[in-house]
């Protein structure tokens, strides 16, 4: 039969009877449970998205500065080229590479504007399936829920290296590097440039510079997954250590850059993706063919996200509010790391607590069983994924002392429990 005669014997209700709900993950779970939750002491954990000491979404005071700005301009809406602005994409550069690197002076980098991080690390992943499709991509275990769904879609063929050690709360470096050294030559690595998510546990500098040697050995591209810079040490710099050695040890380089977190611009969907080329002639083949492919997703990314960050970059003095405004979200996250610590040890409840205040960024491997999470959630309205991994960000100063408590007596009952 042919298509038009079979649809023809169909009743309109049965055309799409075949498509099956997907389930929601366990991230959004979470929260929705959280949002429908009308208990006074609930806890939110899951959700990524930075909150002030009294649990509020914010808005820094630079950016507000830098909205208001552009709105008194009175700027036209007509579309960019695919591509960027050439201030949006020198700045972005210099704020990942460092201001005076080489490969910026010299032409060497292909950027263009994404839809945040997720639409740079879609972007790149179907540059890597249209010109690399043989080649293996390499995921930590575990690394960010997006991960393995993105490179999914877009045709990549995917395996994973060790990365945390549950039992230790450490980096499990050995399985880290004798998997990579295993792994066929010119493999894909993807790496989180800081704050990993979901364990926060970063390699040192020194173990960056032994993967930086390892992987150059093994003739792979570094795939960096750069959503945190700047909410790991409060320092820009420091927090792109990693990509920066990489850049300057010549290894083949793609990185996904959001400005979601060290903005705070989430709805406003702003990124940008990476790739530095051996030379400016091969910067400039990339950028045309990463350009290609988001016009065929998006023709142009929107206006408003990439004008604030421009007008940040564009004035001293707001780029250094800007500056002082995520250093002080940086630094709550810290303190609140440690006074979790503090809490915890104060009760005396069981476990080595120190991994908190060795993990950075927004979200941490608590430690705790997919058990004691349940048991949080329904005796004290806690709410964060089953694996125990929690977003810094949803403890206060105000509720940081009920969660101890909590948790002390969900380990004390499960363990006497079984």
């Amino acid at each position: 039969k042919t298509f038009s005669s079979s649809m023809e014997n169909r009743s309109s209700e049965e055309i799409f009877a075949h498509i099956v709900e997907e389930p929601q993950g366990s991230i959004m779970q979470s929260f929705q449970s959280f949002l429908a939750d009308p208990h006074p002491k609930k806890i939110g954990l899951g959700i990524g998205a930075y909150r002030d000491d009294d649990g509020k979404p914010v808005v820094f005071n630079a950016i507000r500065k830098a909205e208001a700005r552009i709105c008194k301009k009175n700027l036209s809406k007509e579309y960019y080229t695919v591509d960027a602005h050439p201030t949006f994409i020198k700045g972005s550069q210099k704020l990942v590479f460092g201001e005076n690197n080489p490969a910026i002076e010299e032409g060497r980098i292909a950027t263009i504007q994404t839809i945040s991080g997720t639409g740079a690390l879609y972007i790149l992943a179907e540059f890597l399936h249209a010109h690399f499709p043989d080649r293996i991509t390499l995921l930590p275990t575990p690394s960010w829920v997006n991960h393995p769904p993105t490179f999914k879609h877009a045709g990549l063929n995917t395996q994973y290296y060790r990365y945390y050690d549950k039992t230790t709360s450490e980096i499990d470096f050995d399985g880290f590097t004798e998997d990579l050294s295993v792994a066929d030559d010119g493999s894909i690595v993807l790496l989180h440039a800081c704050c990993h998510n979901p364990t926060g546990m970063d390699p040192t500098e020194q173990q960056w510079d032994k993967l930086a040697e390892v992987i150059k050995g093994k003739k792979m591209i570094a795939f960096f997954d750069m959503a945190y810079q700047g909410f790991g040490s409060g320092d820009l710099d420091k927090d792109a250590y990693a990509v920066r050695k990489f850049a300057d040890e010549g290894i083949p380089l793609m990185l996904a850059q959001s400005y979601s977190k060290n903005m705070g611009l989430y709805g406003e969907r702003v990124g940008a993706a990476h790739i530095v080329a051996p030379d400016k002639e091969t910067a400039v083949a990339l950028t045309s063919q990463l350009c290609h492919l988001s016009l065929s997703y998006v023709a142009s990314c929107p206006l408003q996200g990439n004008r604030i960050v421009m007008e940040v970059f564009e004035d001293p003095e707001l780029c250094a509010e800007w500056l002082g405004n995520f250093k002080e979200a940086a630094a709550r996250l810290a303190s609140i790391r440690q006074r979790l610590k503090d809490e915890l040890e104060g009760l005396k409840v069981p476990g080595d607590w120190s991994h908190l205040t060795k993990q950075r960024g927004m979200f941490s491997y608590t430690g705790l069983t997919a058990e004691q999470v349940e048991y949080l959630k329904e005796k004290y309205h806690i709410y964060m994924t089953e694996d125990g991994r929690i977003s810094v960000t949803g403890l206060t100063t105000k509720n940081v002392e009920y969660f101890a408590m909590a948790v002390k007596e969900a380990i004390e009952a499960t363990t006497s429990s079984s």
